[in-house]
């Protein structure tokens, strides 16, 4: 029997968000008691909690959000448990064991441990990142998605790294919920964010399917 296992934060009012942007704000615009429905009013960034980052992003003419090839965000990946505490990188030999699958499965969920600051200004403090050789070794090797349960590539590089993966058109996801509670390594990911025109960023509903 297939069990999905949901890997996206709630989002809620008052969550943080990345520094410098719109913390979460969720309020009711109209009651039940008043009119019969309720309409809640969501006040957030593209970028806050669970999210996918496209080219546009970083570039100026950069696929969006409506154009974006759906294709690269369904399918089997591989998770690498790569525990990190603060400002450790994710370094290429992290990765070099899977080398082969890697290639052959092409999305790849990165799984540090940061999940447990989340929710807190801890979060998006000296968090873990990526190095540029171990991003730039994924491309090469083919990778369509990388998923993490960071909050950003890296905490000091991170207009670098995302350059490296988005020019590519890399689908990259952010601040993945507890990726290591999936029971196997290899499952089928669904990441799908809404579709807006022009859009860079979008909250995204992620889920693992495993058997």
């Amino acid at each position: 029997m297939r069990k999905i296992i949901d890997l996206t934060h709630t989002l809620f009012d008052g969550l943080k968000a990345f520094p410098g942007n719109l913390n979460v704000s969720y309020k009711p615009m109209h009651e039940i008691k008043n009119g019969g429905y309720r309409v809640g009013e969501l006040y957030m960034d593209g970028h806050t909690g669970t999210h996918l980052d496209v080219p546009r992003h970083v570039f100026p003419e950069g696929r969006t959000l409506d154009k974006l090839d759906l294709t690269k965000c369904i399918g089997p990946a591989i998770r690498i448990s790569v525990p990190k505490a603060a400002g450790e990188e994710i370094i290429l030999d992290d990765l070099a064991p899977y080398e082969a699958r890697i290639k052959e499965i092409k999305r790849v969920v990165l799984a540090t441990g940061w999940s447990t600051m989340f929710g807190s200004s801890q979060f998006y403090e000296n968090y873990p990142g990526i190095s540029d050789r171990a991003a730039s070794w994924l491309i090469d090797l083919g990778v369509v998605l990388v998923g993490m349960d960071l909050p950003s590539v890296h905490p000091d590089r991170g207009i670098e790294i995302h350059h490296i993966f988005l020019r590519k058109e890399v689908v990259v996801v952010e601040a993945i919920a507890w990726p290591e509670k999936v029971p196997q390594d290899e499952f089928e990911i669904i990441c799908l964010p809404l579709s807006i025109r022009g859009g860079d960023g979008s909250p995204a509903r992620v889920v693992a399917i495993v058997d």
